[in-house]
């Protein structure tokens, strides 16, 4: 009966409060990190010398390991919860959690693209 009413408590939380948000919220503060340090490196040059310099190659595989660690990362943040309610079928949660993990990345990878193009139209003189 523990386990049941700790499986209940958590998923009557209102969405916000919910502790599998973190994992999410994390993966979010990461590509903003990457798309704030990405504006920052690549900023100063055009696109034709932005994939010359260093930094550009280490950025664009930072942007794809994001990209491959959301599934991952919704993995672990399920496991996570699935030991702490104890909960026995966990299939609703993982559903869930995925799909907030994979909209998180989706977000992210629209982000960064965009900063990418704005700075690539801002460099070509167009802007």
């Amino acid at each position: 009966m523990n386990e049941e009413s700790a499986g209940a408590d958590v998923s009557s939380l209102p969405v916000s409060r919910r502790p599998e948000r973190v994992f999410v919220w994390l993966y979010m503060a990461l590509w903003l990190g990457l798309i704030g340090v990405s504006a920052y490196l690549l900023g100063p040059w055009s696109a034709e010398q932005a994939r010359g310099v260093e930094h550009y190659g280490i950025l664009l595989a930072s942007g794809f390991v994001l990209t491959a660690s959301g599934p991952v990362l919704a993995l672990i943040a399920w496991l996570i919860f699935r030991l702490v309610t104890g909960a026995d079928d966990g299939s609703n949660q993982f559903g869930r959690i995925m799909f907030n993990t994979v909209g998180a990345g989706l977000l992210g990878v629209a982000s960064w693209t965009i900063m990418l193009l704005t700075l690539d139209y801002m460099r070509t003189g167009l802007g």
